[in-house]
């Protein structure tokens, strides 16, 4: 077995860069941890992709692994010095990569200062935390706001083409390779994201002139897409946020798998388990996953909120020309899942849209917001 450690200097970086993936850094050297790892001294590999903290809200966690070491000297290196803990340097993170016997990798991680600690001062045992890359992931992107995408090329969806003007997609690969890096994903990912486009802006329509659209039952004359990346971009959302928004709505997990992003669905839940025998120092450690699952009646999705600028000069507002009243679209929208009763989960807020020519060359949609509450006190729309 091998366990390769490489040491990074991130000076004259700012503190929230002090990070692989969004900091300047260079290489220093290297050394074998496993010639200091005691006996017993590897703790089990850890895979829990997710969990659900007090308020109910999942959360991703990270893999990590701890070893403990002998601080002796090898090859010339001191295993304390090599950490630089009595120096108090900030400016210093570590990779670590796992070889099994066969030399082939099988786990990587992040080692910081803050992970270490001399755990018995008379037989100078180190304990080693090591983290995978998912914390990495999450602390370096959420200091930056999402990238314009005004300029990048868009993506034509499979099938019939819409041809309707100021509609723009973008596959979801496109769009995380640019926020975070063209290689950040895996090949698998990169496959499995390209049949997922994301529109640039929310786009409502309804057609032909004089038709009406109800939102009730989304009829074949109704186009309603509730928002678009553009709506998380001008509203200055952090890259992580936004990409931690897109993987819960669509039921995805990701997790960092040797250095690469993986995304796959949540009921993906076969994920491969290595098993690692060593007969010598170390007997037995497993690289396992647990999938936590649970039952009940009902469960309430807060699924997004419609928004309402209050200016009546641009397109994100509602407005009843014909009666002159302008009328608030903004609230947020509750979705009902239950495996005892039949909830349609329509909400909408407005009842129907007309798209009316108007006058010269003016168009023009009327909404009827009232009618809305109406419709869903009979169909008992939740």
């Amino acid at each position: 077995m091998r366990i390769e450690v490489i040491k990074y200097y991130f000076y004259n970086n700012e503190d929230k860069n002090i990070n692989f993936f969004t900091g300047v850094y260079t290489t220093g050297t290297t050394i074998d941890l496993y010639d200091y790892l005691i006996k017993d001294g590897l703790s089990e590999f850890a895979y829990e992709i997710e969990g659900v903290d007090s308020e109910n809200s999942i959360y991703a966690k990270c893999s990590n692994v701890t070893l403990t070491c002998k601080g002796d000297i090898y090859n010339g290196t001191n295993l304390i010095d090599y950490f630089e803990l009595y120096l108090q340097n900030k400016y210093i993170r570590f990779k670590i990569n796992f070889y099994d016997e066969d030399d082939i990798l099988f786990y990587t991680g992040i080692i910081t200062t803050d992970g270490i600690e001399i755990s018995d001062l008379r037989d100078d045992l180190l304990s080693i935390t090591v983290l995978g890359y998912e914390k990495e992931f999450k602390d370096g992107f959420a200091n930056f706001p999402l990238l314009d995408m005004s300029g990048v090329n868009g993506d034509i969806p499979p099938g019939r083409r819409l041809n309707l003007t100021g509609l723009n997609f973008k596959t979801a690969e496109r769009i995380i390779n640019y926020n975070f890096t063209n290689q950040i994903l895996s090949e698998d990912s990169k496959v499995f994201l390209r049949d997922y486009f994301i529109a640039d802006n929310p786009y409502t329509l309804a057609y032909p002139n004089g038709t009406t659209s109800r939102f009730e039952d989304y009829s074949i004359n109704t186009f309603h897409i509730k928002t678009g990346y553009n709506s998380f971009y001008r509203d200055a959302i952090d890259r992580f946020a936004w990409f931690d928004s897109l993987c819960l709505s669509m039921g995805w997990v990701w997790f960092f798998y040797l250095g690469k992003l993986v995304i796959r669905q949540r009921g993906d839940n076969d994920f491969p388990i290595l098993n690692i025998d060593y007969n010598e120092l170390i007997i037995r450690n497993g690289l396992t996953n647990r999938v936590e699952q649970f039952q009940c009646a009902n469960v309430a999705i807060s699924s997004g909120e419609y928004a309402d600028s209050g200016n009546t000069s641009n397109r994100l507002f509602g407005y009843n020309y014909n009666a002159l009243t302008r009328y608030s679209l903004a609230g947020t929208q509750t979705t009902m899942y239950s495996n005892v009763n039949d909830y349609d989960n329509r909400q909408r807020p407005f009842a129907y849209l007309t798209y009316h020519e108007g006058v010269l060359g003016i168009a023009y949609y009327d909404l009827n917001p009232a009618l809305h509450h109406v419709a869903r006190q009979e169909t008992e729309d939740n």
